[in-house]
């Protein structure tokens, strides 16, 4: 008697598939924040001008229509050699800024233009652990549920062999 039945590659494949897509876009996530911070110095930052994104969107639950935006301020700051530079950030602000404004930024050290607001570990890090997180919990329990389909198959065919 076998303990085990396995399962179809093509229904392993597809099963493995959700899971995998989350570690894959963890990791990438994770490798584009890595890409930056790596090389990224903080500076003070004084703002110039703000651009503003303005986006409308419906909310799921309510189905009423909330109206909001990015900020994407554009920043004067000076680098560790003493230089002074002027960029746009990169990604929007987590605040509504105003011109003349100063808050902390990180800035990359081949590329002056690459600038965003300084976020702490958690902000940083959050997205690419979650999605990464997500997929192993989810090729773990994958894998739980294809052993126990192994099983009960096992089991209802030794009981087909038994009766028969």
């Amino acid at each position: 008697m076998a303990d085990t039945v396995t399962q179809p590659l093509w229904m392993r494949i597809l099963m493995y598939l959700i899971p995998g897509i989350f570690v894959l876009f963890g990791a990438l996530a994770f490798l584009d924040s890595w890409r930056f911070v790596r090389n990224a110095q903080p500076a003070e930052a004084e703002i110039l001008s703000v651009r503003y994104v303005y986006k409308s969107r419906t909310d799921t639950t309510t189905k009423r229509t909330v109206e909001n935006g990015d900020y994407y301020p554009t920043v004067r700051y000076q680098d560790a050699a003493g230089g002074w530079w002027q960029a746009e950030t990169h990604l929007p602000v987590f605040f509504e800024p105003e011109a003349g404004q100063t808050f902390e930024i990180l800035y990359h050290e081949e590329n002056r233009g690459w600038v965003q607001e300084r976020h702490g570990f958690f902000t940083t890090w959050m997205v690419p652990l979650i999605m990464f997180g997500l997929g192993i919990a989810g090729a773990l329990g994958i894998r739980l549920v294809l052993q126990s389909m192994s099983r009960a198959d096992a089991k209802r065919r030794a009981a087909e062999r038994g009766s028969g």
